[in-house]
């Protein structure tokens, strides 16, 4: 006879709550022990122990800007950016063009803040040339530049 009486029954399920209980448990115990082993900050010299493997916060944005140097080393225009004669122009534009030509176009008055190249000079745009140049603000920069480089893939 396969079946349970009464008593036998509450008592199995009353035992299958407890299986059920402790394996929540144990599965919330788990999730709050550490995935990895502690290990040291990969900064030289630094011995600051950190739950999960990386660099400290002290750390973390000196690698953080350094690898963006490296990243943009490659970039041939970065030294023209920087540029003595560049900055004369870009400030003397946009004391001529205070206003985003986008946001102009949509009714919008918002502040240039950027003197783009409205061609590229990956693409052959004049450097200093004001009929190349256009004021943007960051936002409408960025979604300008954005189209380009997706453009160029």
């Amino acid at each position: 006879m396969n079946a349970l009486n009464p008593s036998e029954a509450k008592l199995y399920l009353h035992q299958l709550r407890l299986v059920f209980l402790i394996e929540l448990l144990t599965r919330q115990y788990r999730a709050d022990m550490p995935r990895s082993a502690p290990t040291p900050c990969r900064h030289p010299a630094c011995a600051l122990v950190l739950d999960k493997p990386g660099y400290c916060e002290q750390h973390r944005p000196k690698v953080h800007r350094d690898y963006g140097r490296a990243r943009r080393a490659f970039d041939t225009e970065l030294g023209f950016y920087q540029s003595a004669r560049w900055r004369e122009v870009r400030a003397a534009f946009l004391r001529e063009h205070p206003l985003c030509v986008a946001c102009k176009a949509t009714d919008r008055v918002v502040a240039a803040k950027v003197a783009d190249h409205i061609r590229p000079l990956k693409d052959g745009g004049e450097r200093f040339d004001w009929v190349n140049l256009q004021g943007l603000c960051v936002s409408c920069h960025n979604r300008k530049t954005a189209r380009e480089t997706a453009g160029r893939r």
